[in-house]
């Protein structure tokens, strides 16, 4: 009996300590739970803190320019200090403020930053049919947008429209009527070889076996509406020109059939302007190139190249009544004209272009059928 006592004596001391390390379990999780709410809510306010400050500095980038104004007499001072010669920036000036005044403006900037348009019509409306004193004018206008740093794409892309027609001319006061031809021949060239185009054009339409065997036929119609359509191309450019449906490294003139484009490597001006490249956007006309790729534009009756340019010339004078040349100078001719009676600056550029020779060749070597003495001042301007 002593012995079993003292062994519920013993097992009763053991128990007793066992809810002190519960105890220290409870205490554990509640020091730790404390550390990892103070860490969470510190960085809380930090992130507030770092978030609200680049809002207000935005606010502060966004407000700037509103503030950003200046007048007249202030732009008149910057005119004088960044252009070397005083008289000019005055005379700079001076036209600014015309606009200025014109529009009771109170403020340069917003004058030259929403209303560019506007000031252009100002200037062409108020010196009308001056072409050289709007041009001036326009030029003086976009050096106050450049010293202050602004952009200026229509006031560039109208300066560069009166230079061309001033080139235009220029060129034609140089030239003798007595070397000219009238107008109703060059456009008795043009309207011959657009019959001639559409008499092609029927004869393959009725007879699809034309196309099939890319006959002479349908490649005179391919030619002439090239020709017509989009620019005179040289005889020694068309000789050889093949076409294809890829593009390639071949040192060689070709219609890209894929792409739609015509690409003039071999030329007489190649080591100026280099390779030229020219969009075909006639639907009708890529789909009858596509009936000849792998094979030439154009050959002689026998399907051969021909040997000379001057060979080709005659061959299609004999088809056609003209040679191209003939036509060359009747398109630019026309081109040229409507130039100077419409404004149309960017179709003579674009032909030139075309035909791989500069303006001033064109007005100079290809000006023939203009014998009327326009007066480009007296002349509407768009």
């Amino acid at each position: 009996m002593n012995i079993s006592c003292k062994i519920e004596e013993q097992q009763e001391e053991v128990k007793e300590p066992e809810p002190e390390p519960e105890e220290v379990k409870e205490e554990e999780p509640e020091q730790q739970e404390q550390p990892k709410e103070e860490q969470q809510e510190e960085p809380k306010e930090e992130q507030q803190e770092e978030v609200e400050e680049p809002k207000e500095e935005q606010q502060e980038e966004v407000e700037e320019p509103k503030v950003k104004k200046l007048t007249i007499e202030e732009l008149k001072e910057i005119l004088i200090e960044k252009i070397e010669k005083k008289n000019t920036a005055l005379t700079y000036y001076r036209t600014i403020k015309h606009a200025y005044e014109h529009f009771a403006s109170n403020e340069v900037y917003g004058l030259l930053q929403e209303g560019e348009e506007e000031i252009i019509y100002f200037i062409e409306d108020t010196y009308k049919k001056n072409i050289s004193t709007i041009s001036t004018k326009l030029c003086g206008i976009l050096k106050c947008y450049t010293v202050l740093n602004l952009e200026s794409k229509l006031l560039k892309d109208k300066i560069q429209h009166y230079k061309v027609l001033l080139k235009v001319k220029q060129e034609a006061d140089k030239e003798k009527l007595t070397d000219k031809k009238n107008i109703e021949e060059g456009e008795e060239i043009l309207e011959h070889c657009k019959n001639e185009m559409n008499k092609l054009g029927e004869k393959v339409k009725n007879d699809i076996q034309l196309l099939n065997t890319w006959d002479i036929t349908v490649q005179m119609y391919c030619v002439l509406k090239i020709y017509l359509d989009i620019g005179n191309l040289r005889g020694d450019e068309i000789v050889d020109m093949k076409i294809l449906d890829t593009d390639t490294e071949d040192k060689i003139n070709y219609i890209n059939t894929t792409t739609k484009k015509i690409i003039i490597k071999n030329h007489k001006t190649e080591k100026s302007q280099g390779t030229r490249i020219i969009d075909i956007e006639d639907k009708k006309l890529m789909g009858i190139l596509r009936k000849g790729l792998g094979k030439y534009l154009i050959t002689d009756t026998n399907g051969e190249l021909f040997k000379t340019s001057s060979k080709y010339g005659e061959y299609f004078k004999s088809l056609i009544g003209y040679n191209p040349y003939d036509l060359r100078k009747a398109l630019a001719s026309k081109c040229i004209r409507q130039c100077i009676t419409e404004g149309n600056t960017e179709a003579l550029e674009r032909l030139a272009d075309t035909q791989g020779h500069s303006l001033s060749t064109m007005l100079n070597n290809y000006n023939t059928y203009n014998q009327e003495n326009i007066i480009l001042d007296t002349c509407l301007i768009d």
